[in-house]
């Protein structure tokens, strides 16, 4: 018996039913009444890295150490962050555990994979990866193969070089509306097609007993176009919802390919990190955290950054003239405006996406909060705090659920967490990803996103001794991994907090195998990206929102 694990970034049921009773996704709902299906519960916080991190390994983030798109840096730069690659995740990966008992893998588009790492078998690396002058296939021999046989892989779309560094509030006219979204979609199709193309020749010319790959397209069309996509769901048609559906159809024939070609005496899962649903601008945490007195700005930058910004926007200017005449660094903190702070003089912070940390002494390099009553009374003030901030257009909450990280973290990298992990409304729902404070206001509208992440994606499974046409309840994305590994008769490791979901097999009575170990993967080596590597891995996460 063998696995195929096939990941639809950022799948959401209330888009995925809707189309299947037009009539555009037979494939899937072939799946759905032969198998069991239900909501797949993301991670908190419920993005990408995180979420596809709690895959890989079963475990809460306290265990493998992702908390968000980038990491705190240690020590003397504990208040700036960096990139995240696979060499990050602080816990035994699936294809090392599969590895380890003799199971031949193949892992394409998988986020949090680069740098690849050694496995039995093939390695195509995803999110993260720079791009495809770095080495993102294992062997590295297979980054030829592929060339070899027409298959012109690419990592992900290129829309951040479109972006005005001040977001012209007419971007989303210019570059979706302008052509009817026709470059956006050819671009998007051909890397679908590249993607579709590797798998199938690794699927029919590589040896395998789990096989797993991840198409990323609709978190894409979703981010940016969820507008046109919620309006035709309701019935008021456009050229872009047409496109949508007809690129979502596309993958549907693209996943029953996949099927098919993986054979009958294979068992299958269709999943997504996270669901979506409307956005409507970002939450400003540490221009609200100054607003309560506990951020401090750098008071250089008070009147040249307003001066500046008055500036570039009466003149239209991008960012490669503003670098000529005020310096890269000078603009880069009308975005990143950790620059901007007066840390010795702040008592919370927010670096990380959904996350507050408390600047606390002897944790944090200028730390300022006393640990125990003081952090304590913080923490409670802020929590107090977050819940009390209301949309201003309709009046509602917008947060849903404010964290302590005790509350949902346990394991060897819990120090690095945030202190207050927080979560956004889902029907009045803000990002919280943007570390700015130099705006006038705690609400931002980001110019080209109009959908974002919710907390349940989807979940299939297909194939022998499965039941059909079943419902899936109270499914986590840690449970994944051990469900695969008692299906392959596979020990579950100690370690792991995820459970196998028992219920979707028929027969359910054979016992779960465990075996003792380590939680942590061997931590001898470490990947740091090369500069440029690391600008277009930012670059990459800037076109979608998730950093400044």
């Amino acid at each position: 018996m063998r696995t195929l694990v096939i990941g639809l970034d950022g799948a959401e049921w209330n888009v995925i039913n809707p189309l299947i009773e037009k009539g555009l996704l037979p494939n899937v709902k072939g799946l759905i009444s032969s198998g069991s299906a239900g909501d797949l519960v993301s991670s908190i916080p419920p993005i990408t890295p995180c979420a596809w991190a709690s895959f890989l390994t079963g475990v809460n983030p306290g265990k493998h150490g992702i908390f968000s798109y980038q990491k705190k840096l240690k020590k003397e730069s504990s208040y700036f962050v960096s990139p995240l690659n696979s060499l990050d995740i602080h816990s035994e990966h699936l294809w090392h555990i599969l590895g380890r008992h003799g199971k031949k893998v193949s892992f394409v588009n998988v986020p949090m994979s680069f740098p690849p790492q050694q496995v039995n078998g093939c390695m195509i690396t995803g999110m993260m990866t720079p791009s495809t002058e770095s080495k993102f296939t294992y062997p590295d021999a297979l980054k030829k193969e592929l060339s070899d046989n027409g298959i012109n892989y690419r990592i992900d779309l290129e829309i951040s070089k479109e972006v005005n560094l001040l977001e012209d509030q007419s971007f989303h006219d210019k570059y979706f509306l302008k052509d009817r979204g026709e470059k956006f979609f050819t671009e998007l199709y051909d890397i679908t097609d590249q993607r579709f193309r590797a798998m199938k020749y690794l699927m029919a010319n590589k040896q395998w007993d789990f096989f797993m790959g991840v198409f990323i397209g609709m978190d894409r069309v979703q981010h940016y176009l969820w507008k046109y996509l919620e309006d035709g769901l309701n019935g008021k048609m456009s050229t872009i919802a047409e496109k949508i559906f007809d690129y979502y159809s596309y993958l549907d024939g693209i996943l029953g390919e996949i099927v098919l070609l993986a054979g009958d005496n294979t068992i299958t899962m269709v999943m997504s990190d996270h669901g979506f649903g409307k956005y409507k601008g970002d939450f400003l945490v540490n221009r609200w955290l100054l607003d309560q007195g506990l951020l401090a700005d750098n008071k250089q930058n008070q009147k040249f950054i307003p001066w500046i910004k008055n500036i570039a926007h009466r003149a239209g200017l991008r960012s490669e003239m503003l670098y000529k005449f005020f310096g890269q660094k000078k603009v880069n903190s009308l975005r990143m405006s950790t620059q901007q702070i007066d840390w010795s003089s702040s008592k919370a912070f927010s670096v990380l996406s959904h996350g507050i940390h408390l600047n606390v002494k002897g944790r944090e390099t200028m730390g300022c909060v006393e640990k125990g009553a003081e952090y304590d009374e913080l923490r409670d003030r802020l929590i107090d705090g977050l819940y009390k901030i209301k949309d201003p257009s309709t009046g509602k909450p917008i947060i849903k659920k404010v964290y302590k990280r005790e509350d949902i973290y346990n394991g060897s990298e819990f120090d690095d967490a945030p202190d207050l992990i927080i979560l956004s409304s889902d029907t009045d729902h803000y990002g919280i990803y943007s570390s700015r404070h130099s705006h006038d206001d705690i609400f931002y509208k980001n110019t080209w996103k109009t959908g974002d992440h919710r907390q349940n994606g989807i979940f299939i499974v297909k194939g022998q001794g499965v039941k059909k046409n079943y419902e899936i309840n109270n499914a986590y994305i840690i449970d994944v991994l051990p469900t695969i590994l008692y299906m392959n008769d596979l020990p579950v490791p100690e370690h792991v907090d995820g459970k196998v979901l028992k219920e979707i097999f028929v027969d359910a009575s054979r016992k779960i195998l465990r075996e003792t170990g380590s939680e942590q993967r061997p931590q001898d080596d470490i990947y740091d990206y090369g500069e440029d590597e690391a600008e277009d891995v930012k670059d990459r996460l800037k076109q979608l929102g998730y950093i400044d």
